[in-house]
């Protein structure tokens, strides 16, 4: 074993304390970068594999009623492979077990077989057959919420009549991967529950026979989206139709890009602090190191090492530190990636979960710590290179204090003794107290990244409730109705307030900027 590889062992040794403190502070950057970007990419996959099983729809619409013979004239837009019409009602669930009635939403499939579009996949029992009054499917999360099982039955009001709805079975919807009730921000599996019944029972139900009042198109590969949503809204104006949308402000899939989104957005931003204070403590353990060891490097370039030689010696102990904590953060990384995506597999219900974990990743990682190591590293091994033999054996020079320009302000008088210190160290040496300061607050960013969360979801909470939403309870129509319902509803015992509103989607555009909200 040659010297330096000796001497390489010994420095590790004594040093293993703030050594293995760095390695530990890179690790917990690595693993979180390592846990949000596999947790990203993992529920993407798992994500676009349900939507390509299921052929997911690319624009969507809504209509008030439509014949059928519509859907030729829409399929027939350049740009569209195929064109598909349904029939969505809102309905209200008399839900087993919950105190309020529920908001139900039926959509129509084919008499016979799947749809084209929007492919559900079964998880428990069968579809609804045709002739069988009141079968329906239901999404597996309002199921479960409920306890509901195929053969059990669900009291609903339909268009004015009480009926029973009977399910046969449960699945899942690329629609509603993340379900949301009209007005809701958040899933509420037991007041909000998707059924799915054979398209002619249904028609029958509202009479819709021949007719349609829901949309989803998939487009050709290469199509304008903007010409194509253009030219549907012109055919679907004159039945009601509200303007179409493409799949990225469809509510399911727009909620849960954003939620990947901001994971993405944790996975830049928290490695950054942690990679952050490892090089600032790294820089502080390798200047120390280096001035102690002052007569060893001027002993090792007389014996002929080259100052070269001498940074590569010290870099070792640096790219140790790296590759630990990496291999640290890696593995971490990806044990919690694998319990995050699976859990938010859960959470959204995707029909698979698999965890991808891909090694440029690691590579990633390894890159990420060995620049911030180096980067905290350099300025003491260009110091220890720059040491000349001879200057090296001698101890260090005192340092040539003169009065700061505080001192000579006058302003220092009316300071204590210890603030003088303060002052002048600051004054004297303004590099070192900035990477201090630096580093202090990469620190707290540390403790505030882990607990602002729970004081930004209280504020959106207090904000949404006690000033954006200071009802006690809303009121959703399926149909508009006039100022008669609303001196009803206030006439009711208990009820000191009502207030009407009207909500309809618009299009908002400025130039060749366009977005659609509602």
């Amino acid at each position: 074993m040659r010297t330096l590889d000796v001497k390489l062992i010994r420095d590790l040794r004594r040093q293993i304390g703030p050594l293995i403190a760095i390695a530990m502070v890179m690790a917990c950057g690595i693993a979180a970068m390592t846990m949000m970007l596999t947790t990203v990419r993992s529920l993407r996959l798992n994500l676009d594999t349900f939507y390509d099983r299921t052929r997911f729809a690319d624009v969507f619409a809504h209509l008030k009623r439509a014949p059928l013979p519509l859907l030729d004239r829409i399929s027939d837009i350049p740009g569209i492979s195929f064109a598909e019409g349904r029939i969505t009602v809102d309905v209200t669930i008399d839900a087993p077990g919950v105190a309020e009635p529920a908001t139900g939403r039926i959509q129509s499939i084919p008499d016979r077989g799947d749809p084209a579009l929007n492919l559900l996949h079964l998880r428990s029992g069968r579809l609804p057959e045709l002739g069988r009054a009141g079968e329906v499917v239901v999404n597996e999360a309002f199921a479960e919420a409920l306890g509901l099982r195929p053969g059990d039955s669900v009291p609903a009001i339909i268009n004015g009549s009480y009926d029973d709805l009977e399910i046969v079975g449960t699945v899942l919807s690329p629609e509603y991967v993340y379900a949301l009730r009209p007005g809701g921000f958040v899933p509420d599996d037991k007041r909000f529950g998707i059924f799915w019944m054979r398209e002619e029972e249904l028609a029958g139900l509202y009479d819709m026979d021949g007719a349609f009042n829901d949309l989803a198109v998939r487009l050709s590969p290469g199509a304008t989206e903007a010409l194509v949503l253009d030219a549907i809204d012109a055919l679907i104006e004159p039945y009601g139709g509200t303007s179409s949308y493409p799949r990225r402000d469809q509510t399911s899939h727009l909620y849960i890009n954003d939620e990947l989104e901001q994971l993405q957005g944790m996975g830049s931003v928290m490695p950054n602090i942690f990679i952050g204070v490892s090089a600032l403590l790294i820089n502080i353990v390798m200047t120390r190191l280096i001035r102690t060891q002052r007569e060893q490097i001027a002993v090792l370039k007389a014996f002929g090492y080259s100052s070269w030689r001498v940074g590569v010696h010290f870099m070792q102990m640096v790219g140790v530190v790296s590759l630990t904590g990496t291999a640290v953060g890696v593995a971490a990384g990806a044990y919690l990636g694998s319990n995050v995506t699976t859990m938010y597999a859960r959470f959204f219900r995707f029909p698979t979960i698999e965890y991808h974990f891909e090694p440029w990743i690691a590579l990633l990682g390894v890159t990420i710590t060995s620049a911030a190591a180096s980067i905290g590293a350099i300025s003491a091994v260009r110091r220890a290179m720059k040491l000349p033999a001879a200057e090296g054996m001698r101890p260090e020079a005192t340092p040539d204090y003169r009065a700061t320009l505080i001192e000579k302000s006058g302003f220092i008088k009316w300071l204590s003794p210890a603030s003088r210190m303060i002052v002048r160290h600051i004054e004297r040496q303004p590099v070192r107290a900035l990477v201090s300061s630096i580093g202090v607050a990469l620190a707290i960013g540390v403790l505030t990244l882990g607990t602002y969360i729970n004081d930004a979801l209280d504020f959106l909470i207090d904000f949404q409730f006690s000033i954006a939403q200071r009802y006690d309870l809303g009121v959703s129509f399926i149909e508009p109705r006039d100022a008669s319902a609303v001196r009803e509803i206030a006439n009711l015992p208990g009820a000191l307030e009502c207030e009407p509103f009207r909500a309809v989607p618009v299009r908002i555009r400025h130039d060749h900027l366009w977005t659609r909200e509602g």
